[in-house]
């Protein structure tokens, strides 16, 4: 079902949001500080604002990390702050791992609903947390002795990236459970809990859009599986993807579209004013495993960002589109990826449209109902409220209405994990 785009398409572009899958090697005697610099002059979305910076001004920056996050203050203002929030550098080695959703770990995330209240909001179904019984929900009471508290949580975070952890938490049944965690390689499905709901609804989480083949393969069977049932309504959990494989996300809205949106423009992408002949646009066409809906329903959270937003936002262009949750976070802008010494680089260098011409969601794409997450239930239950305000929604045509909101932490969505991820689509200061 994947999309087929043209070859120059790939060889210049490669991803709508976050993704590239060629590499622009730069073959250079400049200093690896003099390369971030030039590239970025020439390829990076607002180059016309960055300094002319000396050869002596560039070597006062420690790495390419600090000179890309100096950079990043230069492009366009919102709000009274800069809009890039995610160009970065990263070990090629690492941007590897990330790509194929290879991990090593023990397998699961967790985020504090409260200050005191310490839950898992996923785990992957490869892990040793997933083969000991861990579910999205559960709260965890203490990690290696060390209470679960947001007061603790820079000794929670320490922590969890050891090869082994003791975790005291509160079982389904709500008694007290102590298991010991083994860090150990894995692969991340990003796939979660996919389901059919009242025989008509379908239903799936899913976490990035990386992991290649397999994944375009596992997202084959599943709208193949729906179609073959007949379902008349979506509905999609991103509320923790951050992006990725800009062609996956075209490659689901293929699966999703009615068949009246063919040859409608998915999404454009706009390159700064030097590189403009490389303005593109890729095209929507129904699959074979095509569901030919009339509407899809997205749950949502601040940390929706990039190839899920393009995503979203292409598919309001056509079709009724209703968003649950929390706004998302507001990045319409892709990267291109160049190799300098041991790292990648990933400037900021394309914005991204849709049909209508519509791509300025800064302050990301506002929901029709909003919805805190509840992470006291996993993916896919009915008596989760994001998903029971969908299923309420397609029963009666109303949401329902809004509940009194909980005392949340006194950091909304302070979240703990194993491995740093980098601010590719995420624009937390602290990388998690």
């Amino acid at each position: 079902m994947t999309q087929k785009v043209s070859l120059f398409f790939i060889l210049w572009i490669m991803l709508i949001s976050c993704k590239i899958n060629e590499v622009n090697t730069i073959e250079s005697p400049l200093s690896e500080l003099d390369s971030v610099y030039s590239i970025c002059k020439d390829v990076y979305f607002w180059n016309e604002n960055l300094p002319n910076y000396s050869k002596e001004q560039l070597q006062s920056f420690q790495a390419s990390k600090s000179l890309m996050k100096d950079l990043k203050t230069y492009s366009e203002l919102h709000n009274s702050k800069p809009l890039d929030k995610w160009s970065f550098v990263m070990e090629k080695e690492s941007w590897r791992k990330l790509q194929q959703n290879q991990a090593n770990g023990f397998g699961f995330e967790m985020v504090f609903a409260s200050d005191e209240d310490l839950r898992i909001r996923v785990v992957y179904d490869q892990s040793n947390a997933y083969k000991q019984g861990l579910k999205r929900g559960l709260k965890i009471l203490r990690i290696n002795g060390i209470e679960a508290n947001v007061i603790n949580k820079s000794l929670l975070s320490n922590e969890i990236k050891k090869t082994s952890v003791s975790l005291e938490f509160l079982n389904q049944k709500g008694l007290i459970e102590n298991i010991i965690l083994k860090a150990s390689p894995f692969q991340k499905n990003p796939l979660i809990n996919p389901q059919i709901i009242e025989a008509k609804i379908g239903y799936f989480y899913f976490d990035i859009f990386f992991g290649g083949d397999s994944i375009y393969s596992e997202l084959d069977k599943l709208f193949t599986f729906f179609q073959k049932k007949e379902i008349k309504d979506l509905v999609i959990d991103l509320r923790y993807n951050h992006g990725g494989d800009g062609i996956m996300a075209l490659s689901i809205a293929n699966s999703v579209i009615p068949k009246t949106a063919e040859d409608k423009i998915f999404s454009r992408s706009i390159n700064n004013n030097k590189y403009k002949i490389l303005n593109y646009s890729l095209f929507l066409k129904p699959s074979t495993n095509n569901l030919n809906l009339k509407r899809v329903f997205f749950i949502t959270s601040q940390e929706t960002a990039s190839s899920s937003e393009i995503l979203i936002n292409a598919l309001r262009a056509v079709m009724d589109v209703k968003i649950i949750g929390a706004s998302t976070n507001g990045k319409p802008f892709g990267f291109q990826q160049y190799a300098v010494g041991n790292n990648f680089i990933f400037p900021v260098s394309f914005k991204n449209i849709n049909a209508k011409g519509f791509g300025e969601f800064y302050d990301g794409l506002p929901v029709n109902h909003e919805v805190a997450d509840d992470l006291t239930k996993d993916f896919g239950d009915t008596e989760e409220d994001c998903l029971k305000s969908v299923l309420m929604y397609i029963k009666t045509g109303q949401f329902p209405s809004p509940k009194k909101k909980n005392r949340q932490a006194s950091k909304s969505n302070l979240s703990i994990n194993e491995q740093e991820i980098p601010n590719i689509f995420y624009y937390s200061k602290a990388p998690f």
